[in-house]
C-alpha cells in the first residue's frame, strides 16, 4: 500500500470515528405500536433515548400533529451519557381504525427527529344512529293537559365481538329529554329510547352519554354518544 492510500485510509477513519462521536440522542426506536383494548380511553408510548455523542443535547421544542395526541419531554437539557423519555399520550375517544400519529421532537442537533405512535383501535360498540330528530310539527295527538306529546326514538349499540361488554348507564345532557337504556341482548346488544317533553316549544338540543362497564385492568373505559334534537 503506497502514502497516498495510506493516508486516504487514515482520513476515513478519523471521519468516521468523528461521526460516531458525534452522534447525539440515540433512540431505542421511533416506532411504537400499541395494543388497543376495545374499551380503553387513551394508551401511553414511552421513547427512551441517550445521548452517545460529544455534546450536551438540548430538547427545544416537542409538536404532535393531532390534537388527540399529548406529548412531553423528562429533560429539556441531556449531558453525554445521559438518558431521557419522551411520554406520549394517544387519546382514543371518536377514534376507530388503523391510525398513525407523529411525535416531532426539534433539538439542538442539525436534524429533527419523528417518532410515531401506531394503533389499530376497535371500538367495542357500533352506534347505529348518531342523532335523533324531531319536528316541533310532527307530534302525535294531545298528552295530558291537552299538550302535545312527542314519539320516543330509538338508537341501537351492538358489539360485534366476541367479547361481552356490559353498557350500564344511559344519560341526558338535558332533563328535557327522557331516556331509557334497555338490554336486548347483554354486553352484546341494546337500545336507547329517547322521548323529548311536551314542555319543548322551541328549538332544543341535548347530548345522550351510554356508559360501558369498567373493566378491572382499565383505569377507565370508552362512553359512547349521540345526540337528540327538536328543531
Amino acid at each position: 500500500m503506497n502514502i497516498s492510500t495510506n493516508l486516504w485510509v487514515k482520513m476515513i477513519l478519523l471521519l468516521g470515528c468523528s461521526f460516531v462521536a458525534q452522534a447525539g440522542l440515540i433512540w431505542e426506536q421511533k416506532v411504537i405500536r400499541l395494543d388497543v383494548h376495545p374499551l380503553q380511553v387513551e394508551g401511553k408510548a414511552a421513547f427512551h433515548f441517550k445521548n452517545d455523542g460529544t455534546n450536551t443535547v438540548d430538547i427545544l421544542a416537542v409538536r404532535t400533529t393531532c390534537g388527540c395526541m399529548k406529548a412531553s419531554a423528562s429533560t429539556n437539557q441531556v449531558a453525554l451519557g445521559e438518558s431521557g423519555i419522551i411520554d406520549a399520550t394517544f387519546n382514543y375517544r371518536d377514534k376507530t381504525g388503523p391510525q398513525r400519529k407523529a411525535v416531532a421532537i426539534r433539538t439542538s442537533e442539525t436534524k429533527a427527529v419523528i417518532l410515531y405512535v401506531e394503533a389499530n383501535i376497535q371500538s367495542a360498540y357500533s352506534v347505529l344512529a348518531k342523532r335523533l330528530e324531531w319536528s316541533l310539527s310532527s307530534v302525535a295527538g294531545s298528552g295530558e293537559g291537552g299538550h302535545a306529546e312527542y314519539e320516543p326514538m330509538t338508537c341501537r349499540f351492538v358489539n360485534r365481538h366476541k367479547t361481552p361488554f356490559n353498557l350500564i348507564s344511559a344519560t341526558s345532557s338535558s332533563e328535557q329529554f327522557a331516556i331509557e337504556l334497555t338490554s336486548l341482548r347483554k354486553g352484546y346488544e341494546y337500545e336507547v329510547t329517547v322521548t323529548p317533553e311536551v314542555s319543548i316549544t322551541k328549538p332544543t338540543r341535548a347530548t345522550m352519554t351510554v356508559q360501558t362497564e369498567c373493566p378491572s385492568e382499565l383505569p377507565e373505559s370508552r362512553s359512547y354518544t349521540f345526540t337528540a334534537t327538536v328543531r
